[in-house]
């Protein structure tokens, strides 16, 4: 499970990175330098409120833009409820007050981790590591997948036995509208890396996986 931590504070910032060890963790400082590393695919955001530059409501706002089914977690030592009620508006998860045992955000963490499909197989050969965020071919090759990549697999393996059209794919990938040809463009490059043809096409109509 990969985890995005926003904490100003260094010291509980380092503490909870070494808590929580076992997981791919990432941590940042302030909300300005968390934006300009969005574009990396995450499963869990751990967002202080309080943090400089870009605060964590504001920073909430734009990662549930990019990335509606994330988790997250919001922390923060504040009581207002208005705050917290906004927090919980835009969507996030859940919510600790600071102070907290560290051991409790480990404790969400592993029963979260549980509910995460560990691996998704595609063929006999070919898996999607979920919570890793990687395909591993023949349990031994790393096939790199950029985000809008993995992004298309996943709206793919959701919706496996149906056709997945084109308009689908541009809502669920792109911000903005775009052309069906740019759709074509990225499964082209998606399927070019897969080692097995199992992303299939239908004429006129989008993609499917089976």
């Amino acid at each position: 499970m990969k985890i995005m931590l926003i904490e100003d504070d260094y010291l509980l910032s380092r503490a909870i990175e070494s808590y929580l060890n076992k997981y791919d963790i990432s941590s940042f400082l302030d909300g300005r330098s968390t934006l300009n590393s969005l574009d990396n695919m995450y499963d869990v955001f751990i967002i202080d409120i309080d943090i400089p530059e870009i605060n964590g409501i504001e920073l909430l706002t734009e990662i549930k833009y990019r990335y509606k089914d994330s988790y997250t977690i919001m922390i923060s030592a504040t009581t207002e409820i208005d705050t917290i009620e906004e927090a919980y508006t835009i969507g996030c998860n859940d919510y600790m007050k600071k102070p907290f045992n560290v051991k409790e955000l480990k404790l969400k963490l592993e029963n979260l981790n549980k509910k995460f499909s560990n691996e998704i197989s595609l063929s006999t050969d070919l898996k999607l590591i979920k919570n890793l965020s990687k395909l591993v071919y023949k349990e031994n090759k790393n096939i790199d997948l950029t985000l809008n990549e993995l992004n298309l697999l996943n709206l793919l393996i959701k919706n496996r036995g149906k056709i997945v059209n084109y308009q689908t794919i541009i809502n669920s990938i792109w911000e903005y509208e775009n052309e069906s040809n740019q759709v074509r463009q990225l499964v082209n490059r998606l399927k070019r890396k897969m080692p097995e043809d199992i992303i299939k096409n239908r004429r006129n109509q989008g993609y499917i996986i089976k």
